[in-house]
């Protein structure tokens, strides 16, 4: 590996984002941000959660749909995500429950404030997993909820499982595409006839696979390992972060998003949704921040909770051919927690990469339909 980089060396434009920010530390503040209310849309609602200022939106069952008795949704988006992930399924949930359908922006992502100081360092850091959670529940309480049921896209879901846990009104869980933690013998987590009640190996039988990161991967084991180092160097770090998003967001900007958008304009239209909070100020102190709270905690798929604390019926909505989350991580997750006969119910969507809630709404939406109907 080293004599081919000796033989053939990188272009600049391949090392730039990760030698750059150590040329250029300590950026000077960025320019042409605003406040997130300025941004704000005519749906946005912002509400004040433990001393936070979240960003949210609502949708109300139209009268002859609303159902008095019908748990409010809560919708969670994944890394990078925010309010715009659910565009196209809000007002649908809505009638389709026949309640209340809420969805917010979780911190450092979307509309939602990104605080730049706060007491007790990065073990009280409000960006850590743990603040997520506690957000999550107080959130429900600050709106007036009753009974809920909480929904988590991607890295929505560990914290939507977690908060589930921390309320006798949350009815239920919906996980979409969880990136999820698996125990380290959850290939050996079968029926006692041998049998498994999911099928949780990849498209070669391997029922011995890693998640997130193969152990032989080594490149993305050395990137992961260089960006946990570079984030914690003061200076270095902020500018790490400017330069890996922008980037992505100038490539997002050209291109588009990289995956099928059935109900949308264009790929460019639905990238613009997903970019518009970096126009938001103090984006960059929040993703940093985000990471160094992840990192803390042991990452982002620390353990989370066991069967028994999760509600009775749990829903996982999965795309099969997610390039993000594999769908042998689902079903694995699904089996490890005792599958159909323990109250896991499992439906993978044909066609439907890792945004099933835009890729197949009128699925997504009868699916919750169902669950919300049978809990």
């Amino acid at each position: 590996a080293a004599q081919g980089v000796i033989d053939k060396p990188p272009k600049w434009e391949e090392v730039e984002e990760l030698l750059s920010p150590w040329l250029q530390p300590f950026p000077a503040p960025l320019e042409s941000v605003r406040s997130p209310t300025d941004l704000a849309g005519p749906d946005s609602r912002f509400v004040r959660v433990l001393g936070l200022k979240l960003h949210y939106i609502q949708a109300f069952p139209r009268t002859a749909a609303s159902r008095p008795k019908a748990p409010t949704l809560v919708l969670m988006h994944g890394f990078n995500g925010c309010t715009f992930s659910w565009r196209h399924v809000m007002q649908e949930l809505a009638d389709a429950v026949g309640g209340r359908v809420i969805a917010f922006d979780r911190p450092p992502f979307g509309l939602s404030e990104r605080p730049t100081q706060w007491n007790g360092g990065i073990e009280n850091s409000p960006y850590s997993a743990a603040a997520g959670v506690n957000l999550t529940t107080a959130l429900t309480r600050a709106l007036g909820l009753g009974k809920y049921v909480l929904v988590g896209h991607s890295a929505g879901a560990p914290i939507a499982a977690t908060a589930a846990t921390q309320s006798d009104r949350c009815q239920g869980l919906v996980l979409v595409a969880p990136a999820v933690s698996l125990p380290k013998d959850w290939d050996k987590k079968k029926d006692a006839d041998g049998s498994s009640s999911l099928s949780s190996t990849d498209d070669r039988g391997n029922s011995s696979k890693q998640w997130p990161v193969p152990v032989d991967n080594f490149n993305t084991i050395l990137r992961i390992a260089y960006t946990g180092a570079v984030i914690r160097v003061p200076g270095v770090g902020i500018s790490y972060v400017r330069a890996s998003t922008e980037k992505q967001a100038k490539e997002l900007r050209e291109k588009g998003v990289d995956y099928p958008c059935p109900y949308d304009d264009s790929p460019i239209t639905v990238a613009e949704g997903y970019l518009k909070p970096l126009d938001s100020s103090n984006w960059d102190v929040g993703v940093l921040e985000h990471y160094k709270a992840l990192l803390n905690e042991g990452g982002l798929l620390a353990p989370g909770p066991s069967r028994e604390e999760l509600p009775k019926k749990v829903l996982i909505i999965q795309g099969e051919t997610d390039p993000t989350v594999p769908a042998w991580v689902a079903r694995a997750y699904a089996d490890a927690q005792g599958g159909f006969d323990n109250g896991m119910i499992y439906e993978e969507y044909k066609n439907t990469g890792h945004l099933p809630m835009e890729q197949a709404p009128a699925e997504f939406v009868k699916s919750i339909k169902q669950y919300c109907d049978g809990i």
